[in-house]
């Protein structure tokens, strides 16, 4: 997290706010908690995993991550989503706003691949509640998966559709 902070500052500068959740235990090591103080432009919040199905709280399980979306999204209206192991080597993301502002690209941009497929990452079941369209699969149409990792998200018709679910009221 720290060299992800020092990325963000070093290439985006000062006046870029960071917004950095806890998951688990780091708003009650003092320590650390002294440290991140001292960044500016930085807010540190709890997330809250009582608004999760008690099936979905479990950090490791990720669902967290549509809900702080949702939330910045209620807020700011253009983010930058990214794990706390992202690294920031250089403020190359103009083009993406760009892009998304004037339309050419949609207001979700997940710019990383994972190298494998959907479907590789997908337990069978899933298909039980969300239906896959087999008859458009094939062994040529390899669906690849975008990493979750690291999204640029802008408010827009699109991603309000997407985000409406979780809590997202803008």
């Amino acid at each position: 997290m720290k060299a992800s902070i020092y990325d963000i500052r070093f290439n985006l500068g000062t006046k870029t706010k960071i917004i950095g959740y806890d998951l688990g235990g780091v708003t009650e090591n003092k320590e650390m908690m002294n440290e991140l103080e001292k960044v500016c432009n930085f807010e540190w919040r709890k997330f809250n995993f009582s608004v999760l199905p008690e099936t979905v709280r479990k950090p490791t399980v990720f669902a967290w991550k549509i809900v702080i979306i949702a939330e910045i999204l209620n807020e700011y209206p253009t983010m930058i989503y990214a794990d706390a192991g992202v690294r920031f080597y250089y403020d190359g993301f103009n083009n993406y706003f760009d892009r998304i502002e004037d339309g050419t690209i949609s207001g979700l941009q997940m710019p990383s691949d994972s190298g494998h497929s959907i479907d590789f990452a997908t337990h069978p079941d899933f298909y039980k509640y969300i239906p896959h369209y087999w008859e458009e699969m094939s062994e040529k149409s390899w669906k690849e998966m975008h990493e979750a990792n690291f999204m640029i998200i802008h408010r827009n018709e699109y991603t309000r559709k997407l985000l409406k679910w979780f809590g997202y009221k803008k």
